[in-house]
């Protein structure tokens, strides 16, 4: 769902695709990918156009939320 109380405001995150180990380690606290793929800092998101260029909105099926991830 999306917020429709004014008061939240997106934030922008400088580090988005920066290779992270920990959520800790990311502007977001969101540290996430695979062990293939690498890790990397995401954010939440509801669409496409929350993330940067090259990164897609994908549901993360352990957490049933959506982040965003890198395109291959």
């Amino acid at each position: 769902a999306v917020s429709t109380n004014a008061s939240c405001r997106q934030l922008a995150f400088t580090d988005i695709g920066k290779s992270c180990q920990f959520g800790t380690d990311c502007q977001s606290r969101v540290c996430f990918g695979s062990a293939a793929a690498g890790f990397f800092c995401s954010r939440r998101c509801n669409d496409d156009s929350l993330c940067a260029p090259g990164f897609r909105c994908v549901t993360s099926a352990g957490d049933a939320a959506r982040f965003c991830e890198k395109i291959p």
